[in-house]
């Protein structure tokens, strides 16, 4: 006996669609979060640069300075 199912066309797209989504929804979740590393990773090396430069222009000290430096900071 050979049985035959027969979907309305709503039910053969909602379930169409239901399986598209199920492929491909791993996919597109490794490609967001390696998308959301390399930015991440893009923007630590950025910032460490411009910390290493203003450590270099002496925005940001090493050590504190001296007590020879009066700029007119008190404690």
């Amino acid at each position: 006996m050979v049985e035959t199912f027969t979907m309305s066309d709503q039910e053969a797209k909602t379930s169409s669609a239901r399986d598209i989504l199920n492929n491909h929804l791993p996919i597109v979740l490794d490609l967001v979060k390696t998308a959301s590393l390399v930015v991440i990773a893009a923007s630590s090396v950025h910032l460490g640069h411009h910390v290493h430069e203003m450590t270099h222009e002496g925005v940001i000290w090493r050590d504190p300075p001296g007590e020879s430096d009066h700029s007119g900071h008190k404690h």
